[in-house]
């Protein structure tokens, strides 16, 4: 009877481990019970839910006098190992070429043009070096996605991670993504977390922000890699593709948080400007290595701007991840029970399993 009662105890704690589990899932950004495609994308998942923001030991208050607790994330999501590239914006672009005349480069990015006797969207510098757009373009672009790459009418890229038919009628631009988006603009503190905290910084459950991109606390090298520069901003350039800096990534494993374009937010003061992030390989500067990549900095431009800005996509992780999260937690703390070796252990005394025995019997 007391092995049933201990066992009977523990069952509604294990169950309410799993109904704590579905909660949460269902309480993710962009829950559903279908998980999106991929879209041959390649993806790193944001873990550690619920870290603390970046503090004020870990801000430069000699060149950014305002601190912002920025950084903090209470749900696991992902962002794409790359910016968006070039061979992959063309794909949106010939898409959306049925329902516009526009040909700027906030819709058609560098290295894109519109055969305008076909119609045809076409590749003109390479493919795999990062895309640049304006804000709107990469809301239309996250409603496409999200709506299963659908161009067959307008709607389907009014809508879906981002309600745009207020704009469409002369209203504002969202300032926030719909509940149930699948694909999203990265939030301030969601790129933030991605590029520079740490769960291990300091040590084995020690974590901590890093001060620049690629698990550095000094400023990266300009230069290719071959002669051992680690990004392709600033005065010494290097190759354009994206993924070129293998050896160069964030806790996470994500590529080209420096360099590469300087990637939109999903945040912003007002509807029609927008925070962006990171340096870009247009900038031959030295101040942007230190300015543009530091933890600290942030920039607005207006939504309309291309301002060679490019996309790094958000989106949900798998279902399974959130309750192998719950199930972890909940086994290990099983496990830190003291083991029953004799009289020196008072949590397996005969007092306490009778009153766990006792207890399961209720």
């Amino acid at each position: 009877m007391a092995v049933f009662g201990r066992i009977s105890g523990v069952f509604p704690r294990v169950l309410a481990v799993f109904a704590a589990a579905a909660a949460a899932l269902a309480a993710a950004p962009g829950a559903s019970a279908q998980v999106p495609p991929d879209y041959g994308l390649s993806w790193k998942e944001i873990g550690d839910p619920g870290n603390r923001p970046a503090s004020q030991s870990e801000w430069d208050f000699r060149r950014f006098p305002v601190y912002r607790p920025i950084g903090s994330v209470p749900y696991t999501y992902r962002l794409t190992t790359t910016e968006v590239t070039i061979g992959q914006w063309r794909d949106f672009v010939q898409a959306f070429v049925p329902y516009t005349t526009i040909r700027l480069p906030g819709f058609l990015s560098r290295g894109i043009q519109i055969d305008e006797t076909t119609q045809t969207a076409v590749i003109t510098g390479d493919a795999r070096e990062p895309a640049n757009m304006n804000w709107l373009y990469a809301a239309f672009y996250c409603n496409w996605l999200h709506n299963g790459k659908d161009g067959s009418s307008f709607q389907a890229f009014l809508n879906g991670a981002y309600d745009l038919r207020p704009w469409s009628v002369g209203g504002p631009l969202p300032m926030r993504r719909n509940p149930e988006a699948n694909f999203w603009i990265p939030s301030n503190d969601e790129w933030t977390k991605a590029t520079y905290w740490d769960p291990s910084k300091n040590g084995a459950g020690a974590g901590g922000y890093w001060k620049y991109p690629g698990m550095s606390d000094v400023p990266l090298v300009s230069g290719p890699p071959e002669a051992g520069g680690q990004t392709n901003t600033g005065p010494n350039g290097g190759p354009r593709a994206a993924g070129s800096y293998p050896g160069v990534r964030s806790p996470w494993g994500l590529l080209d948080t420096s360099g590469g374009m300087s990637e939109w937010s999903e945040s912003g003061f007002e509807p029609l400007a927008r925070f962006f992030f990171g340096s870009t390989l247009l900038n031959s500067g030295s101040q942007s290595l230190e300015r543009w990549d530091a933890l600290e900095q942030v920039s607005n431009t207006s939504t309309a701007s291309s301002g060679f800005i490019g996309l790094r996509l958000a989106s949900v992780p798998a279902p399974s991840t959130v309750l192998n999260v719950f199930v972890l937690v909940t086994l290990t703390r099983f496990r830190r029970r003291p083991p029953c070796s004799g009289s020196a252990s008072s949590a397996c005394s005969p007092s306490r399993l009778s009153s766990r025995a006792t207890v399961g019997q209720r």
